[in-house]
């Protein structure tokens, strides 16, 4: 009896150690840190500044479609290396639980990627705060500090500069004009000094879309609060995930009548805006046909990788086959990116996703609560 409990005992703690060791080093080598770490190895290179990076999100589901984009993204890095991986939002479903989640649909399906010291860098999604979708709805304990303590980012909203490039990530879960969110939101993109000097390009994610023709739609409330405030500061790029797929707009005319807000005055500047969902949680169909600029869409598993070089920015969107299905090059110009080549809408009326067989999560062990 005293053996096994005394077994007993030593497994636990090693579990616990064990545990204890990875959260550790997924602190050290994701979030904020991580990008200090690799501010100091660019400063010491003398060549042009390129910055790769890739974009998903909605990833948390544990299932077998999140390895595949895991894999994917792997298998990418080891032919085209990049420092940053963006991730907009729904980290753990259901309900945001690192504590038990984070070792078995973090640390293990990207274990390469972060052993090569790839800063993974995150918002928070409606799920990862404690509340489902409808804000009707009751809420859940929230597991928001967790997260941000887990991930070494600081903050529920925060910012982050490599080369000259103005990373800015924001929760979009409380996001409202007015609010300390969004007083921070100008001060921060009115700082225009990037590590290689004036910064080039800003890039702003978060977890609702500014536009979507998805299962959740457009953010009215984004559109009126935050849409403005993307225009007057530049910023070049919008990311975001929520709905569970692909969608990538150009300029989008305004004031856009079909969802409610008609009273905006056009800006010149072109933002472009990117939905990004696809990686891993079960995939939503269209429910709405093409928005006004919606230039791609395709409902299935994803990442999305960038480059970004002087004043050009290369997308690719790459599904679980490692195929890429979304191309583009844009430049920098006196009104926002342009893309350079002509950009034809492609997007199609109610394109179905792309079929897969619903799969359980794989088991996660238990661990903290």
């Amino acid at each position: 009896m005293m053996q096994r409990r005394l077994g007993y005992i030593l497994t636990s703690v090693f579990i616990l150690l064990w545990m204890t060791i990875g959260w550790a080093n997924a602190q050290s080598q994701t979030g904020l840190p991580c990008v200090e770490a690799l501010k100091k190895t660019k400063a010491a290179s003398p060549r042009q500044p390129e910055t790769r990076f890739v974009v998903f999100g909605d990833n948390g589901s544990g299932t077998p479609y999140q390895e595949d984009i895991a894999r994917q993204m792997w298998r990418h890095f080891q032919q085209n290396p990049f420092q940053l991986a963006l991730m907009t939002g729904d980290n753990f479903y259901f309900f945001g639980n690192v504590n038990r989640y984070g070792d078995c649909r973090f640390l293990a399906p990207y274990r390469e990627l972060i052993s090569r010291s790839v800063c993974f860098l995150p918002t928070l999604g409606n799920h990862d705060v404690g509340r489902p979708v409808g804000n009707s709805a009751p809420f859940f304990r929230s597991y928001r500090q967790e997260q941000v303590r887990f991930f070494g980012i600081g903050h529920d909203y925060y910012d982050y500069k490599v080369n000259d490039i103005h990373f800015v990530a924001l929760n979009t879960n409380t996001y409202q004009a007015g609010s300390a969110q969004a007083q921070w939101l100008q001060r921060t993109l009115n700082d225009n000094d990037c590590q290689a000097g004036p910064c080039r390009w800003r890039i702003v994610y978060g977890h609702h879309p500014m536009y979507s023709s998805g299962k959740h739609g457009s953010t009215a409330r984004l559109i009126r609060d935050l849409k403005p405030v993307l225009e007057r500061y530049q910023v070049h790029l919008y990311i975001s995930g929520h709905d569970h797929a692909y969608e990538r707009y150009g300029r989008i005319p305004t004031p856009l009548t079909n969802i409610g807000l008609s009273n905006q005055a056009e800006n010149p500047w072109q933002v472009v805006y990117l939905v990004s969902g696809g990686g891993g949680g079960d995939l939503y169909p269209f429910k709405k046909p093409c928005l006004p600029g919606l230039q791609h869409r395709r409902a299935d598993y994803h990442f999305v990788s960038f480059a970004a070089v002087g004043e050009t920015l290369q997308l690719s969107a790459i599904n679980r086959d490692g195929e890429p299905f979304d191309q583009v090059t844009y430049h920098t110009g006196p009104v926002g990116l342009q893309p350079t080549t002509p950009d034809s809408q492609t997007c199609g009326n109610h394109p179905a996703p792309i079929h897969y067989p619903k799969l359980k999560p794989r088991a996660c062990p238990a661990a903290r609560r």
